[in-house]
């Protein structure tokens, strides 16, 4: 099992940023590390972020892709 978290409500409350928060290796480890389970914790709201360059716009898709093909929980 792993699990991942973006404990940040938003990009801008980020204490690394946005960039450091949906890297894309992060993501990619975290996920393709679980055996059986992989959960990611965050804020509906980083996926709804606006970004000002194309690299962000690309890590925003990956994390868009994971929720879209994820099951998502509501606490």
């Amino acid at each position: 099992v792993a699990i991942y978290s973006l404990t940040a409500s938003d990009g801008d409350s980020a204490p690394r940023g946005i960039d450091f928060l949906l890297d894309p290796n992060r993501l990619n480890v975290a996920i393709s590390r679980a055996q059986c389970l992989s959960i990611v914790v965050g804020s509906p709201e980083l996926a709804t972020g606006i970004s000002n360059s194309i690299s962000n716009v690309q890590r925003l898709n990956r994390l868009c892709s994971v929720i879209a093909n994820g099951q998502s929980k509501e606490i």
